[in-house]
C-alpha cells in the first residue's frame, strides 16, 4: 500500500527537523501549521521527548527550551557549500527555460541555464557551475553532461587552469 502523500493527509508523521541554535533561542520552522503535536522523537524513534521539559509548540515553530534533552548544534559549528560566503547570488528565471525537455528535474535546469546566462562570457565551467549553486564539482559536471547529451548545451573550447590535469571543458548554450 503506497503511504498518502503529504499534500492529502491530515498528518505528518517523522517530519525532520535540525535543532541549530543562533543566539539564545532555539527553535525549527514546522512544515505546517499543526494543531497539535502527538510525539517528538530521535531520528532512530528510540527517544521520546517530553511536552514543556524538551520542546514546546509556538504557532508553526518548534521551539527547545532550556535544560531539554534535544541535541542542538552550535551555528558555528556548521560547514558545507551551502553558505552565503560559498555561493554567488544570482536570479533563478523559471519562466524562460519551460520549454527545454530533459532528464534533470525543471528547477536544476532553470538553475543551470541561469547560471550560465548569469556569466558575463554567456560560457560556464563544471567548477563556475558548483561555485555558483553551492554544489559539488562532480554534480556540477552531471548537469552539464546530461544537458551536452540532451543537446541542450556544447563544449564551445577546453580551457587548462593548471599545468596537471585534464582541460576543463567549457560550456555554451547550444544555438536552436
Amino acid at each position: 500500500m503506497m503511504p498518502t502523500p503529504i499534500w492529502a493527509s491530515t498528518v505528518i508523521q517523522n517530519e525532520s527537523l535540525f535543532m541549530v541554535r543562533e543566539g539564545e533561542r532555539i527553535q525549527a520552522p514546522l512544515l505546517c501549521h499543526p494543531k497539535e503535536i502527538t510525539a517528538v522523537q530521535n531520528a532512530a524513534l528510540t527517544i521520546q521527548y517530553e511536552p514543556g521539559r524538551d520542546w514546546i509548540l509556538e504557532e508553526d515553530m518548534l521551539v527547545i527550551p532550556k535544560g531539554s534533552r534535544i541535541p542542538v548544534t552550535e551555528k558555528e559549528e556548521l560547514i558545507g557549500p551551502l553558505g552565503a560566503e560559498a555561493t554567488e547570488t544570482f536570479m533563478v528565471d523559471n519562466q524562460s527555460y519551460r520549454d527545454i525537455k530533459s532528464k534533470l528535474s525543471p528547477i536544476t535546469v532553470s538553475k543551470v541555464m541561469s547560471a550560465l546566462e548569469a556569466s558575463a562570457e554567456k560560457e560556464i565551467t563544471a567548477q563556475e557551475l558548483a561555485f555558483r549553486l553551492g554544489v559539488t564539482k562532480r554534480s556540477a559536471n552531471r548537469f552539464l553532461s546530461t544537458l551536452e547529451r540532451e543537446e541542450i548545451l556544447k563544449v564551445a573550447y577546453k580551457k587548462r587552469t593548471t599545468s596537471r590535469g585534464r582541460p576543463e571543458s567549457v560550456f555554451v548554450r547550444k544555438e536552436k
